[in-house]
């Protein structure tokens, strides 16, 4: 009986194992402006705009006294706020916080984009017959985890030189 388990639980390491896996290169899907459009920036470019909308609608118009959504928004800024300023400094939150809240919400949603339904098995057979991912989790090439530490390299470089 536990040789059979054992074979059981090898057999879809063996399976997976003759599959290429993850791509080292995003696909290209198409072109803007000559400038390729890849997989993964489809994905990053349709959780910017659903980040966006929800906290349009959650928030709406801010009012004094708050709804449920722009509570929602408001307690998760003052605490996210309240996390960052002992290690930034009471001088340099006020300055660096919008740059900081952004990374942060991007950052994490970017890697739970590849636990949502679709993304990276949603796929189309290019014109020599393989099989290429339509959507790809957006930090699934270095791609996006190398502009996002140039880019707070840049804009922390900035802060405290200003």
């Amino acid at each position: 009986m536990r040789p059979l388990l054992h074979l059981c639980l090898l057999a879809p390491t063996l399976a997976l194992a003759a599959e290429e896996g993850v791509k080292k290169t995003a696909t290209d899907l198409f072109q803007i402006g000559g400038i390729p459009v890849s997989n993964s920036i489809l994905t990053t470019w349709i959780l910017a705009v659903l980040i966006i909308i929800a906290v349009r609608v959650l928030v709406g118009t801010p009012k004094i006294i708050p709804n449920k959504g722009q509570a929602l928004v408001e307690n998760f800024a003052s605490g996210l706020r309240d996390s960052l300023e002992p290690i930034v400094g009471k001088k340099m939150i006020g300055k660096t916080f919008p740059v900081l809240c952004g990374f942060f919400v991007f950052i994490l949603l970017m890697n739970w984009s590849g636990l949502l339904p679709g993304v990276g098995t949603i796929k189309f057979q290019s014109a020599d017959g393989h099989w290429l991912d339509a959507i790809r989790p957006a930090n699934s090439d270095l791609n996006t985890t190398l502009a996002l530490s140039i880019l707070s390299f840049v804009a922390w470089t900035y802060f405290v030189l200003r």
